[in-house]
């Protein structure tokens, strides 16, 4: 179970996804589909933001450090992890099938199953707590959200 763990929160990392969002939207810019590049960049990048603000903000420890399955750092609330996966991933499926012209249904089906995974893996690997991973997620949605009505295709 802790290399599963392990593998979901390295798909919800910024090692993973930063480079997935790049390629993505240098082939939008490079097709000339301007507004489902920035909604892709904006996205992730808004998640991002939001979640390293409320980190600032609200400063909450991490669980004890003798829990922990893998090192980091930082404060905990909210899971950054948590957010920027569902944000981004769920941000990749709606613009691609926006792209291909297919529906968003199964793509943000598998983006939703990921993002639990990874909120799960934080919780396992004892570096959030579970009220953690619920913010970062319900922050996720409500930007996405934002994204969504803000970039119309």
């Amino acid at each position: 179970m802790t290399t599963l763990a392990k593998v979901l929160t390295t798909i919800g990392s910024q090692t993973v996804l930063v480079p997935v969002v790049t390629v993505l939207a240098l082939v939008l810019l490079w097709r000339r589909r301007f507004g489902l590049a920035i909604a892709l960049v904006g996205a992730w990048g808004g998640a991002i933001a939001l979640y390293s603000l409320g980190k600032y903000v609200v400063g909450r420890p991490r669980p004890p450090a003798d829990l922990w399955l893998v090192r980091v750092t930082g404060t905990s609330f909210p899971s950054g992890h948590a957010t920027q996966s569902l944000a981004t991933l769920a941000a990749l499926a709606i613009v691609v099938s926006l792209w291909l012209r297919k529906s968003a249904w199964p793509g943000v089906a598998v983006a939703v199953v990921l993002a639990v995974g990874v909120g799960w893996s934080r919780v396992y690997l004892g570096v959030h707590w579970a009220t953690d991973v619920a913010a970062g997620w319900l922050l996720a949605a409500g930007w996405l959200a934002v994204v969504i009505r803000t970039y119309p295709p």
